[in-house]
């Protein structure tokens, strides 16, 4: 829930495998907008809302639902439609495009404008599909859309839905069809009632991420034991008054920005680490990863715990204080079952953040890297609005959107 009204311009990303709902919500949105009076002319950019899809995305993609869409595989062509009064830019099986459709996300929020991205999570290979993570990257919400596991119908899936793409080859055709993370590594093997799961937790710094993971883990910790669940933590994220110096696989903290602290995180230096540890404790099937933007490989070894049928969560930071991608959260959340995004009070016209302002740069020095270890002594919760650095130059370049436009 909001607690403060924020600015109109936000991007939200819908994602999954094939045949789920991604197509049902962005149709839901249309009828809305249409059976509301929002719009009025149609989707083609004569109105307040420009729907542009892919021509890859569907076998009929001219029409969504009742209405009728750009089709065009061209991101410029999206650009050259979008008016003064344009509010709202759908674009549908946005993972088929290349960086440009992510430079155009970013441009379209910028300008206060409303963006709207769909696509695929993963390809067939397990991989993320195209742009998507650049794209979730910019996200202020997620949604992820699920489909049924094709399993099921062989009664061999108890988990049904699904979350990955795969191709099936019959002898004669060769399809894509849903799976759960089980069958996308073992296809014909029946899948155990308590299978692989996994929960990510992402928002800009002082947005509760940590705070939300920190009850989860401790009701299980309650229910099973500290002899079942692993938590690790980034030797090199010490903060808040910690002591560094130590080793790895040494215990430690995982400190709050509100002063609390939840011990027992085993320190690591890498993935490696963490596989290692998990090697010699088979007993530990619940794994929590603490600031998973530190860690290079994070979605390989999450993947292949998924194969195993571990239980996963992990916080982490989407994007850096320049709004660039930061590590593979945003490949993570391809990977994930839910993502749950938090926001916290921008603090400075105190309307929802959706960004982490490095202090430094508000007066006037250069980000020369990206890791900056540190808490509210270096970081402040900012909306876009409020949020000070040196912007990149954008291909496409677009006027301020006035929201009185929208009346």
């Amino acid at each position: 829930m909001d607690v403060l009204p924020g600015r109109f311009g936000r991007v939200k990303v819908v994602t999954g495998p094939v045949k789920s709902d991604k197509e049902r919500i962005i149709q839901i949105s249309l009828d809305r907008l249409v059976g509301s009076g929002f719009n009025t002319n149609g989707f083609l950019g004569e109105g307040k809302v420009l729907v542009a899809r892919h021509p890859k995305d569907d076998n009929l993609p001219e029409t969504i639902g009742k209405h009728n869409v750009l089709v065009t595989d061209s991101v410029p062509e999206i650009y050259s439609k979008i008016r003064e009064s344009t509010g709202i830019v759908f674009m549908v099986g946005a993972s088929h495009y290349g960086q440009d459709a992510v430079d155009l996300t970013d441009s379209l929020t910028r300008s206060n404008r409303r963006a709207i991205v769909s696509g695929l999570n993963l390809d067939a290979s397990g991989e993320p599909h195209g742009v998507m993570p650049q794209l979730i990257g910019l996200a202020d919400d997620i949604e992820l859309a699920k489909a049924v596991c094709n399993k099921t119908k062989y009664t061999i899936c108890t988990k049904k839905q699904a979350n990955r793409s795969m191709l099936e080859s019959d002898g004669k055709d060769t399809r894509y069809i849903p799976v759960c993370h089980h069958h996308f590594h073992f296809p014909d093997l029946p899948r155990t009632a308590n299978g692989a799961s996994f929960t990510l937790r992402t928002g800009e710094m002082f947005s509760g991420k940590t705070v939300k993971c920190e009850g989860d883990v401790a009701k299980i910790l309650k229910t099973i034991g500290e002899e079942r669940v692993a938590m690790f933590k980034w030797i090199n994220d010490q903060r808040y008054g910690q002591e560094g110096g130590k080793k790895v696989y040494d215990f430690d903290d995982i400190t709050l920005n509100d002063g609390r602290r939840l011990g027992g995180a085993v320190l690591v230096r890498n993935t490696e680490d963490m596989a290692q540890y998990l090697a010699e404790h088979p007993e530990k099937r619940e794994v929590y990863f603490s600031e998973v933007q530190f860690f290079p490989g994070i979605f390989n070894l999450v993947s292949e715990l998924l194969s195993k049928g571990y239980h996963l969560q992990a916080d982490g930071l989407l994007r850096t204080a320049d709004r660039k991608v930061f590590g593979e959260t945003a490949m993570l959340a391809c990977l994930a079952d839910k993502v749950d995004i938090t926001h916290a009070i921008c603090g400075q016209c105190y309307s929802q953040a959706t960004e982490s302002q490095e202090l430094a740069l508000t007066s006037g020095e250069t980000r020369t890297k990206t890791v900056n270890v540190g808490g509210s002594d270096l970081y402040e919760a900012r909306c876009l609005s409020c949020l000070e650095y040196a912007v990149v130059e954008n291909p496409f370049e677009l006027k301020s959107f006035d929201i009185k436009n929208l009346k």
